[in-house]
């Protein structure tokens, strides 16, 4: 290993890691955990000689984030709030368009059950403002479960 080795090993998982979110630690579910965990990778492999530096500043990343997230303090920029939204939305529509096939799926028509498939799908479109996702989604769900109480 070369000093110039060692000068860019160290400029680099400090300009280019730990100075790039130490003062912007990601929210937890922000995408942008995945890309850190990438980077930390990449850099752990090129510089194995800065491996343990590397974990430490990792988890020290995550130990901020714990307690920005304890403190309700978010330092997400708007576009990683937006991601981090959009995020939640689409988690939480497959999530509640599984829940609602599962409860209506295999059940026999019965009186009343269109009325609550309807409150329900209303709902559940009205908790992610009515989102064009959402409303696809839960179409496709609706239209799955009448096709099989055909």
């Amino acid at each position: 290993m070369t000093n110039e080795e060692v000068r860019q090993g160290f400029a680099e998982v400090y300009n280019e890691f730990w100075c790039r979110y130490k003062d912007r630690v990601p929210a937890k579910y922000s995408p942008e955990w995945e890309r850190i965990y990438t980077r930390y990778t990449i850099l752990r492999k090129k510089y194995p000689f800065l491996g343990e530096t590397l974990s430490n500043l990792a988890v020290e990343l995550d130990r901020r984030m714990r307690k920005l997230q304890k403190s309700g303090i978010d330092f997400m920029t708007g576009e990683q709030k937006r991601q981090d939204d959009h995020f939640q939305m689409v988690d939480g529509t497959f999530n509640d368009a599984y829940v609602f096939y599962k409860k209506f799926h295999g059940r026999p028509l019965e009186p009343g059950m269109t009325e609550e498939m309807t409150k329900e799908f209303g709902s559940i479109l009205k908790k992610y403002n009515s989102s064009l996702f959402c409303t696809r989604i839960m179409l496709a769900v609706f239209s799955q479960i009448e096709e099989e109480t055909r």
